[in-house]
């Protein structure tokens, strides 16, 4: 399990993600919980393609940005993320749980753990193998 507040001081201080948007969820609670806004800024948002729409918005303005939602999330979204993202040739950074199977998603998804998660690309989903902690 990876923890938390380690994978918010990596994502925020060394690969410079600093604005977050997505739609509350207790799969990723830990990661909530754990947010610090003295490196990072959250918006929670309605429902998915709001969030995406803020995350996109923050990086054509010139901000690193990511998404924070559960898999099942990450799923009913991967038709816009394809579409929007790949239309405009925009990177995205998404962060989520391993609770639902994203292999039919066609996105590039990256497993990370507690020993690997600090050579994690900055686009691409970002699952946690075993959770949060």
């Amino acid at each position: 399990m990876i923890k938390a507040k380690d994978l918010w001081k990596f994502l925020c201080n060394d690969m410079g993600v600093r604005f977050f948007s997505g739609v509350p969820s207790s799969h990723v609670n830990k990661l909530y919980k754990t947010m610090d806004s003295n490196i990072m800024f959250y918006i929670p948002a309605a429902n998915e393609r709001i969030a995406l729409g803020l995350v996109n918005g923050a990086r054509l303005s010139g901000a690193q940005s990511g998404l924070l939602l559960d898999s099942a999330s990450v799923r009913r979204l991967a038709f816009d993320i394809q579409d929007f993202n790949s239309l405009f040739d925009l990177p995205l950074l998404v962060v989520t749980d391993p609770c639902t199977d994203l292999s039919v998603c066609n996105l590039p998804i990256h497993y990370i753990d507690n020993t690997n998660y600090m050579e994690a690309p900055n686009t691409g989903v970002l699952v946690a193998k075993e959770g949060f902690k």
